[in-house]
């Protein structure tokens, strides 16, 4: 599938000096690198850093400008993860200094709703960003009653957001096309961004035997890490590490003290992940439901062989897709690794090159247009 896009701006003096004076405001109720979005916002910022003026991410986190929220609840059905509610009176009195000529929403939630209402009330250019379908995740974890009330609000933010957005930037041609159901006026595809420890630091060199298996992100249904834990069970002489944090923590620390060769290695930071992929020879995600797979896109970077479901985003970016291998349909996750057990080693070696370039080159690309995009407020 061919991904939408647009022509870059031309880079002429007058735009470069409007580049380098504008002041970008990130909106999210995602803290930083907790997951996907709270990730892919986290390293915009530090690029963008280089190419405009000035960029803020507000969001629920104490480290950043005391935007933590001020009270906040813990998810139905999912403890793991907080709803908070913003510093309201701090924020407004900041971004009214601050003068922002872009306000970029990046979740449903009520900080993204804050930054929507500040936009309005500025006049300032408002952008959209839809990483993730939330609707479609309510039914694994809640009541057949608060499931409804959820996608019933979620599909209301939705359309509120796109409606005043004057860009909806999303990360796949799939949720672009959801976005356009739901009323955008202007839609765009854009890539992911990734951290600059990721492309700084030289990989290491794939081991010649397929031996270590690593799974990295939140331990939740809509992730099917079930599929990981008989994947262990039915390879003993495979090395299987698990890494992360969510509502299903318990079920991979009891089988952890089981299997001899599995290991749990709690939530890691960046840098923490950084050296997991590392020692892995591959990385899998199986979800269920994966609107891009952002964890896949840093095996990529760090030269892993990258093993994924058909439910994965990633696969509709072509240049992407082909450094990773597709676990079937109706294939177990077990012998989809066998079966990359089984390659010549010189095949998995070349798959794991041309996806480290094909991640390096979309890094690229992805930030060229975020700054053309933002250059148009």
């Amino acid at each position: 599938m061919l991904m939408a896009s647009a022509s870059p701006a031309i880079q002429t003096p007058h735009f470069v000096e409007q580049q380098r004076a504008l002041r970008v405001v990130i909106f999210s109720d995602a803290a930083p690198e907790r997951n996907g979005v709270g990730a892919y916002y986290h390293d915009l910022i530090a690029h963008l850093e280089d190419q405009i003026g000035h960029g803020e991410l507000i969001c629920p986190d104490s480290s950043t400008h005391g935007w933590r929220g001020w009270l906040r609840f813990p998810l139905p059905g999912d403890a793991t993860q907080e709803i908070a509610l913003p510093p309201v009176s701090r924020i407004v009195r900041h971004v009214i200094q601050f003068k922002p000529h872009a306000i970029v929403i990046a979740t449903p939630g009520p900080y993204g709703l804050l930054g929507l209402g500040l936009g309005k009330h500025l006049g300032t250019r408002i952008l959209i960003g839809f990483h993730t379908r939330y609707e479609r995740l309510t039914g694994l974890y809640w009541n057949r009653l608060f499931n409804a009330a959820s996608r019933s609000y979620f599909g209301a933010c939705n359309r509120l957001l796109f409606r005043h957005g004057a860009v909806v930037l999303a990360n796949s041609e799939d949720m672009a096309e959801v976005a356009r159901r739901e009323g955008a006026r202007e839609v765009e595809v854009v890539g992911t961004p990734l951290s600059r420890e990721f492309l700084k630091t030289p990989p290491a060199v794939l081991g010649g035997e397929l031996t270590r298996v690593l799974f990295a992100g939140r331990l939740a249904a809509e992730k099917n890490v079930q599929a990981v834990l008989e994947a262990a069970k039915l390879l003993p002489s495979l090395e299987f590490c698990i890494a992360g944090h969510g509502p299903l923590h318990g079920v991979i620390v009891d089988h952890a003290r089981t299997l001899p060769n599995l290991r749990y290695l709690g939530w890691l930071s960046r840098a923490g992940l950084r050296t997991a992929l590392d020692s892995a020879d591959l990385l899998v995600l199986p979800s269920h439901e994966e609107a891009f797979g952002t964890i896949a896109l840093e095996g990529l970077a760090r030269g892993r062989n990258v093993l994924v479901s058909v439910g994965c985003g990633i696969l509709g970016w072509p240049s992407l897709e082909r450094g990773l291998f597709r676990i079937r349909e109706g294939e177990h996750l077990a012998s989809a690794i066998q079966r990359l057990v089984s390659l010549d080693y010189g095949l998995r070696n070349e798959k794991a090159r041309l996806g480290r370039q094909a991640a390096v080159q979309l890094n690229g690309r992805t930030l060229q247009r975020w700054v053309d995009i933002l250059g148009r407020a």
